[in-house]
């Protein structure tokens, strides 16, 4: 049965390759190792089968007598193999279900506890004098260990992620599951436990000493190499602590062999005709216990006692009946020896557990119910203190946005169709401009007080350069302590000083914005964020993805909301000697990884503060990029109410922590009714609490409305082919149309990326196609058509590369198609005849009205009304890409100039449904 603890080990490590805790799941590594884990264990349980005469299975034991009689019994092999197996598998299934789910109650505590604790320096001193016996020069020296390679000295932290605090949780929670599964006995676990922690420190020793020899810390994140690493595991525990069967004792006199047989036992009522009682001599001898003799004996019916052809009944009071009616045999007072000669203490008989394992039991009795009922309480509570977040008092959503305090990315600097460069690009002024079609924005030039802050719900404090004074702080106190809402957005490495600035507020509510930056850990470019299925904070609810910048990450108290966990991801501490304060590009030995805070709330009396450490993600390059006007919303929404139940979820927990006391100190259950009971209530209660917890948060928590409409530019990817950096940024080859996206901003639209068509065309006032290469079904194309004849506007861009074309299949329905055979070149036209600009390449349009041509007539811009709408054509989609139009914080050359006016152009003209000459357009600018 030692099998069972490589079982432990594949499912953890399955744990490993299916987490995103330190780098992207691997979902056929760890979809195999589970299998794996599976099948190994229905090879454990099967192998435990050979105890089942000691055990007392009379079904599978008269099975075996009745193949024993004669060929007629032949006939029941196949179902004696077929209910071995079916029993095995079923009972590695929900076995290995347990610890996965075991696995599944470890991950709240490495997300909660792994993003706020990384250091131990306590650790260091401690570990220096052995590294020093081992051979190393080593220096500590300010909390960190310096070590001398052959290269180069090397700065070490001993940091929970290089101990194995992830794996240490999934074998611990996964093996106390297997031990208990087992009816191993309690001092095992204590056993189990320090086996466990040595072997991790010494793991985390011949890691280090590694590490150091090949100058990297990959190993210690990375998933193949941390499941490794654990291989030798499971042979330790196999040889130190063995999970057995129940063997028999040399002294059995005190231990009752068999129980009365139950006529509806399944076992004896799956083959109503074996009649043959056991043989006295293939069990134990007479003499063995008085308990054989001296058993009280049952009436039987014959068929229970009778032969296999019908013949003579046996004596209801002779050996062989006493031994089948005789009591179930039972562990001893001193069990059965191990496989290494120690005698096993109170161990459970494995086919006993097994059959608990396959049939749990929730017996529907007065006491199973009332304590059945205590655990779905307890379950249930600590869900709702976990998840649930006060809906608080809604206000009325007037926002203050400081700029006294702060001269980078401003919100005052327009965004608009003359001015362009750096200043233009890395500002808020379309956050704010956004935030106006939801609530009441006002700004403020003059040092903050209660009077400033008087008429204000919310306060945002973004990217400060200057010092907040003390008498600021106080009234910020106040204004948050009276029910304000408090936003802090921070950025990178303390550039600017902006963190130590925001620190002056955040640490009186026990918030602080580190100085380091943060990466991908495994590749180094920037990281995305996926919000969690279950329990996600309202700020985060409505978030599709998010695609952080360069953030800083904060240093957040226990009783702080998580708002953003960030995962997989390096945090490299700022450097004062270079730009920016970004660290050398060369590899850091010392960098923190896994797990980091990335954004968290925290409630102050009747106010809410909430902290967010990327500006760059809310600048107007990436402002509209899909997820962060999600989360801003979200956290504006959050923000803009009073705490009314700010209790309760303590409340939840120790009306939970009294539930589980009470089960504690007072339910004493029987061991096969005690996993049914966990499992029917228990499970119930979780499925109930997250239920609830959803619908609460879905019902309170919702994107706000718009009090005015404004205009929309939707580009659709369903059937486009174009890139936008939603999960990455750009790579050279990729047809990036970001700044064509963020150019319609300064026309005053904002930009949103839909998924599909459906919601491209209920969301944008203009609807853009580039380049599409999937085809158009007839219910779509009529959808279209209704979008345009109720006055919507469509523009569909193509080029003569693109052979995957669909555009004809649209164009078709308005009486227009693109000839991609024939090709045009060189200066085009507008309707003045006044030539315009040079086109590389472009395909010829026929129908609709030309807006531009070439010198013979052929139009590359065409335009068709369709009842009160309109949709344009334009073939030369690819004079809008980044590489031609140049990057979002780029002065535009004459060319780039160009460029951008045929896009105001187009847009505002389709926008009224009239376009003016080019020429015209130009003139009036």
């Amino acid at each position: 049965m030692n099998l069972l603890w490589f079982v432990l080990w594949l499912l953890s490590s399955g744990a490993l390759f299916l987490s995103s805790v330190f780098v992207p799941p691997a979902i056929l590594w760890g979809a195999g190792m589970i299998t794996a884990g599976v099948v190994l264990g229905a090879k454990a349980i099967k192998k435990g089968k050979r105890f089942n005469k000691i055990a007392g299975f009379p079904g599978h034991v008269q099975r075996a007598q009745t193949i024993k009689k004669g060929k007629r019994s032949c006939q029941q092999i196949p179902c004696l193999i077929k209910d071995s197996i079916g029993s095995s598998l079923s009972g590695s299934l929900l076995l290995c279900g347990l610890i996965c789910s075991a696995h599944a109650a470890a991950f709240p505590l490495v997300y909660f506890f792994g993003a706020r604790y990384h250091q131990i320096p306590f650790l260091q001193p401690l570990l220096r004098p052995l590294l020093k016996i081992i051979g190393l020069q080593i220096t500590l020296s300010d909390g960190l260990l310096f070590v001398k390679s052959v290269n180069n000295v090397l700065k070490v932290s001993i940091t929970l992620e290089k101990l194995g605090f992830f794996p240490f949780l999934l074998y611990l929670f996964g093996g106390l599951t297997l031990l208990f599964m087992t009816g191993q006995r309690r001092g095992r676990i204590g056993k189990f436990f320090l086996i466990l922690s040595g072997y991790c420190a010494f793991r985390f020793i011949i890691l280090f000493l590694i590490s150091i020899e090949f100058n990297t810390p990959v190993i210690f994140w990375s998933s193949m190499i941390t499941s490794l690493s654990f291989l030798p595991f499971p042979f330790l525990l196999a040889e130190f602590l063995p999970i057995a069967p129940c063997l028999l004792s040399e002294d059995i006199s005190t231990a009752p062999i068999f129980s009365p047989p139950n006529p509806r036992h399944p076992a004896l009522t799956d083959f109503p005709s074996l009649t043959t009682s056991l043989p006295l001599t293939n069990t134990l001898p007479l003499t063995a216990s008085p308990h054989l003799i001296n058993s009280t004996p049952l009436t039987t019916s014959p068929s229970l006692v009778g032969g296999v052809g019908g013949g003579g009944n046996s004596p209801i009071n002779s050996p062989s009946s006493s031994l089948i009616n005789s009591p179930p045999l039972m562990k001893g007072p001193r069990g059965g020896k191990n496989k290494r000669g120690g005698t096993e203490k109170n161990s459970a008989p494995f086919e006993q557990n097994l059959s608990r394992l396959i049939r749990p039991n929730f017996p529907l009795n007065r006491q199973s119910l009332k304590f059945g009922s205590i655990v779905f309480a307890c379950f249930l509570f600590f869900v709702l203190a976990i998840g649930f977040y006060d809906p608080g008092i809604k206000k009325q959503g007037r926002i203050l946005i400081d700029e006294f305090h702060s001269n980078w990315e401003r919100t005052d600097e327009e965004f608009n169709t003359r001015l362009f460069g750096k200043k233009t690009d890395y500002n808020f002024y379309c956050l704010s401009k956004y935030l106006t079609n939801f609530y009441s924005v006002k700004k403020n030039y003059q040092p903050l007080d209660d009077h400033t802050l008087a008429g204000a719900d919310i306060l945002i404090l973004k990217t400060p350069t200057q010092e907040y004074a003390d008498k600021e702080v106080a009234a910020i106190l106040d204004f948050v302590a009276r029910g304000g809402g408090l936003f802090l957005i921070g950025d990178h490495t303390n550039v600017f000083g902006m963190s130590t600035y925001l620190n002056k507020i955040a640490e009186r509510f026990n918030l602080r914005f580190r100085y380091d930056v943060t990466y991908d850990l495994p590749t180094y470019n920037l990281s995305l964020y996926r919000k969690p299925k279950i329990f996600p904070h309202p700020a985060v609810g409505q978030v599709p993805v998010f695609l952080f910048g360069s953030s800083c990450t904060l240093s957040a108290p226990l009783r702080a909301a998580s708002v953003i966990t960030g995962y997989g991801l390096r945090s490299h501490y700022l450097d004062y000697a270079q730009k920016n304060f970004f660290p050398a590009a060369e590899e850091d030995f010392d960098y923190e990884f896994g797990l980091f805070v990335q954004s968290a709330a925290v409630t102050y009396q009747k106010g809410r503060i909430l902290a967010f450490t990327d500006s760059t993600c809310f600048s107007n390059f990436f402002m509209f990029i899909p997820g962060k006007p999600e989360l801003l919303l979200g956290s504006i929404e959050w923000l803009n109410r009073q705490n009314r139940f700010g209790r309760l979820n303590l409340i939840f927990f120790l009306l939970g922590a009294g539930c589980l006391f009470y089960l504690l100190a007072v339910w004493r259950p029987k061991r096969e009714h005690l996993l049914g009971i966990l499992l029917t209530a228990g499970l119930a209660a979780v499925v109930a609490g997250i239920l609830v917890v959803h619908l609460v948060n879905q019902k309170n928590y919702k994107s706000p409305k718009a009090k005015k409409d404004f205009p929309r530019m939707v580009m659709e990817s369903e059937h486009s082919s174009f890139f936008l950096p939603v999960t990455r940024l750009a790579a050279p080859s990729d047809k990036s149309f970001l700044t064509f996206f963020v150019w319609s901003q300064r026309l005053g639209y904002v930009p949103c990326l839909a998924p599909s068509l459906e919601l491209a065309l209920t969301r944008g006032k203009i609807f853009v196609l580039i380049d599409p290469v999937k085809k158009f079904a007839h219910n779509e194309i009529s959808a279209i058509k209704n979008y345009l004849f109720h006055g919507g506007a469509v523009l569909l861009m193509d080029n003569p590369q693109n052979r995957q074309s669909k555009s004809n299949g649209i164009l078709s329905a308005f009486d227009m198609s693109i000839d991609y055979q024939n090709i045009v070149k060189g200066v085009v036209f507008d309707t003045h005849s006044t030539p315009v600009g040079e086109i590389d390449r472009a395909c010829k349009i026929e129908g609709g009205h030309s807006l531009l041509v070439d010198p013979e007539g052929n139009s590359v811009l065409s335009v068709q009304k369709y009842g009160a709408g309109m949709i344009a054509v334009f073939t030369a989609s690819h004079l809008f890409l980044d590489k031609s139009m140049g990057y979002t914080n780029a002065v535009p050359n004459e060319y780039q100039h160009w460029l951008s006016e045929i896009e105001f152009w187009m847009l505002g003209s389709l926008a009224k449904k009239k376009f003016l000459p080019f020429s015209l357009h130009l003139s009036r600018r």
